[in-house]
């Protein structure tokens, strides 16, 4: 095998399963200098528990790494070094953050990071007002970004026109997030002069006081609106 060129190497290991692949890098220095090609490792979702978990974000064999998904509490200082490895995780395309505090991850930073991401999952993460307009404010038609959920945060206090740039994403998951009539009929006023949104839920917020024609033009702009 030893003899083998290296690219006729590196076709093998694409060919072999995740754990076959983790014991080829202990063989020997070539195998592990080809075996730690990223392309090998995009497999799969690295599930983030522990400082050592923190650490593997760094390797080279990560650095093309699609998914990524936090597995139990970290604290404060161990979230926001996640935050900035996603940053420089370039080909990521789903973060799962949901259950973590994130409210002392400075606004700008956790906005640069999940713009670059396809999906992203933060639900019940209290969110901080701030936190929610800086990552809306940075939404446009040329972000990555398409799904987002924000399930169980208090955007109660978020400025309404800001709120309405969701409009900009395909699926958001808003549910029980406490929203007042006046910012669910600026987001559904925003949907039917244009919008992308595919998917909306909008369940156990404060509906009493939007129009009930605004609703329903609205759910013939939005693919699906989830609204009670």
């Amino acid at each position: 095998m030893n003899s083998l060129p290296t690219e006729i190497l590196e076709r093998i290991l694409h060919l072999l399963p995740p754990s076959d692949l983790r014991m080829v890098v202990l063989v020997c220095r070539r195998w592990r200098e080809i075996g730690e090609d990223p392309s090998l490792w995009t497999w799969g979702m690295v599930r983030v528990a522990s400082r050592g978990d923190l650490d593997m974000l760094h390797t080279r064999r990560l650095q093309h790494v699609q998914e990524i998904g936090v597995g139990g509490q970290l604290e404060s200082l161990e979230l926001e070094e996640l935050v900035r490895a996603v940053v420089r995780l370039t080909r990521l395309k789903y973060l799962d953050l949901r259950g973590n505090n994130l409210s002392s991850v400075e606004p700008g930073l956790l906005s640069e990071a999940v713009m670059d991401v396809k999906t992203v999952d933060m639900n019940d993460c209290q969110l901080t007002s701030q936190q929610v307009e800086t990552i809306l404010t940075a939404v446009s038609g040329q972000t990555k970004l398409k799904t987002l959920y924000i399930r169980g945060n208090n955007l109660s206090t978020v400025q309404p026109a800001v709120l309405a740039n969701i409009n900009w994403l395909q699926d958001v998951y808003m549910y029980n997030t406490q929203l007042t009539g006046q910012q669910i009929t600026c987001i559904l006023t925003r949907a039917t002069q244009g919008t992308t949104l595919e998917w909306l839920v909008l369940a156990r917020c404060v509906t009493g006081q939007v129009d009930k024609q605004i609703v329903e033009q609205a759910r013939q702009a939005i693919g699906i609106l989830d609204i009670w």
